[in-house]
Parts: C-alpha cells; sequence; structure tokens
C-alpha cells in the first residue's frame, strides 16, 4: 500500500461519479413536475377550501405543500449542487 499523490488523485477516473451526478440532474424537472401536482391537484383540487374549510383542512395543506416544496428543494440541492461540484 502506498500514499496516494495528487498526480493519482488528478488521474482518478470518476466517470462513474459524473454519471451518478447527470442522473440525478434528470429527476429534478420529474420532481418538480409531480410536486407541482401535488400543490394543484391536492392542495387546490381535491383538499381545496371550497371542499373542506377547518383548521385541520388548513394544517393538512399546508404540510402537503411544504412536502413538495420541501422534497423538490432537497432534491435539487442535492442533484444540481452536490453530485454535480463532486
Amino acid at each position: 500500500m502506498s500514499d496516494m499523490t495528487w498526480k493519482d488523485l488528478r488521474d482518478l477516473d470518476c466517470e462513474a461519479l459524473r454519471t451518478l451526478g447527470e442522473s440525478w440532474k434528470s429527476y429534478t424537472s420529474s420532481v418538480s413536475e409531480q410536486a407541482q401536482r401535488l400543490r394543484d391537484d391536492v392542495v387546490k383540487g381535491h383538499l381545496s377550501i371550497e371542499k373542506y374549510e377547518s383548521d385541520t383542512a388548513d394544517m393538512v395543506r399546508e404540510q402537503v405543500v411544504m412536502t413538495a416544496d420541501r422534497f423538490e428543494g432537497d432534491l435539487s440541492d442535492y442533484a444540481l449542487v452536490r453530485l454535480s461540484t463532486g
């Protein structure tokens, strides 16, 4: 076993990491579409204020929107920033 040098690191084949990052990036648009469907179809549709008007319904709508926002933001951050940087 030997020490790793800067040359070893420079010559390291990172194609697998690059491919992983590109794959994750391809998911972000699909996830954004699904998150928007949650906001539109579920919150503004199935759970709309016209159908359900109560504190509980308000909390459920807020949680669904927060979940969609968080999932979309986390995946975008992970896919676009962390893996792409790697």
